[in-house]
């Protein structure tokens, strides 16, 4: 909230991301409402500042119990798809990333097993869903706005690789009539990841969500939602017979 003097007058604007409202002329009450705006502001920055320093306490217990087991890009990518809810409700992280997930609700795995340098996110195609032109453009875009250094590989739309070497693979379920669109028009997006079919990836899509709070390689937090981990099972049976 602030002052904004028009036409010889103070009005109380109340500014948010996307617009700005007036409450206003000074008065005793736009003056309760401000003072009162500013105490509860103060008291919320000293909460946030508190448990920042509590979680950045807790993220150095969990690395050195070596709870840390989720690759930090991993970790990264998850929390920026949890920005947009809409688009996280639509994906899900599948194949051996998906293992920190089931190693964070339950079991252990050796590093072996869950030792990953790229991570595949799956896609519902069952309905098209589009983000506003404002946050970074495509999938591409949000990938980038992790890291930068992110890249389309040439000779494969589907996957993008950052220079360290993680990649990610963007995929959908095959389907007889192509449905997938990452964004409501992918001619706005031309240097975007085109989400590849594969055969056999219906029943992820359509089996329950499972989501599990893992620990990043820095100790910090973070939600990976994944495949029920019985269809997760179920499906890795499957490739192994065909």
């Amino acid at each position: 909230m602030m002052w904004r003097k028009l036409s010889g007058i103070d009005y109380l604007i109340h500014q948010t991301a996307k617009r700005q409202n007036s409450l206003g002329p000074r008065s005793e009450t736009t003056e309760a409402i401000y003072t009162n705006f500013q105490t509860r502001k103060a008291e919320l920055s000293e909460r946030i500042k508190t448990l920042k320093t509590n979680q950045a306490k807790h993220a150095r217990l969990c690395k050195a119990v070596y709870a840390n087991r989720v690759p930090r890009m991993l970790a990264d990518i998850s929390r920026r798809l949890s920005d947009f809810p809409v688009l996280a409700n639509k994906t899900l992280i599948v194949g051996t990333s998906a293992l920190y997930a089931y190693e964070a609700a339950a079991v252990y795995f050796e590093l072996d097993s869950v030792a990953t340098e790229d991570s595949a996110v799956l896609w519902d195609t069952r309905k098209k869903i589009s983000i506003a032109a404002a946050e970074p453009r495509g999938f591409i875009g949000l990938l980038k706005s992790v890291d930068k250094s992110f890249e389309v590989m040439g000779g494969n739309t589907a996957r993008a690789a950052n220079k360290e070497g993680f990649i990610v693979d963007l995929i959908q379920p095959a389907s007889k009539k192509v449905l997938f669109s990452t964004y409501s028009s992918m001619a706005d997006f031309p240097e975007d990841l085109v989400a590849v079919e594969i055969k056999g990836l219906a029943w992820l899509v359509s089996c329950p969500k499972f989501t599990a709070i893992g620990i990043d390689e820095q100790g910090f937090p973070v939600g990976l939602t994944v495949p029920d981990p019985r269809a997760f099972a179920l499906h890795k049976h499957w490739l192994e017979m065909v």
